[in-house]
């Protein structure tokens, strides 16, 4: 964050940490006013709006003749993959838990990189990798308490994949795609 000063970074970073962490527990609440998808619907429909209204100004930077398919993948793995199993699996578990195991993404990243992208696997990353798994599974075991939702966990690792593919993804597609997306929000 170039040149922003250090308090503007630390509020700006908490503000994101503050909406991160109050999605889940706000997407399980309206989950109980509208049908999962419809909600995954309305919510990522808003978000693409603000996009567009930023985008108009500036589409012909996006190249879309050359792009689109890298945003039509990206789409698909990183929102309707990750937000529709994760809106749908949130009415089969509790907020806490479903987010605890999607939060498995980054070790699957970690795996992900590793197989498609031919990153070195190395003692301490496979350390690294265990104590992530080991993490995920000690804080999703307070939230197995009654009944387990085989279908909430499939979901809910499913979300997860689709969040690390997409991830993968972009990295594997090249900085030319990413910096003509970057450029959108350039001046």
């Amino acid at each position: 964050m170039g040149n922003l000063s250090r308090t503007r970074t630390v509020l700006i970073f908490a503000f994101l940490v503050t909406v991160w962490g109050i999605n889940w527990p706000l997407s399980k609440l309206a989950l109980s006013y509208t049908p999962p998808l419809l909600f995954a619907g309305i919510r990522t429909l808003l978000g693409g709006f603000i996009l567009l209204f930023a985008a108009i100004p500036r589409y012909k930077r996006l190249r879309l003749k050359e792009t689109s398919h890298y945003y039509v993948i990206s789409a698909l793995l990183n929102i309707v993959i990750f937000y529709g199993l994760q809106t749908v699996g949130l009415s089969y578990m509790p907020a806490g838990l479903f987010a605890a195991i999607v939060f498995i993404e980054p070790v699957l990243l970690g795996i992900f990189c590793w197989l498609w992208l031919g990153e070195q696997m190395y003692g301490l990353k496979i350390i690294g990798l265990f104590l992530g798994f080991a993490g995920v599974l000690v804080i999703s075991t307070g939230g197995f308490s009654g009944e387990i939702s085989p279908i909430g966990i499939m979901l809910a690792l499913g979300s997860a994949a689709g969040w690390g593919s997409g991830t993968v993804y972009v990295k594997k597609i090249g900085e030319e795609w990413i910096l003509s997306g970057w450029l959108l929000f350039s001046f």
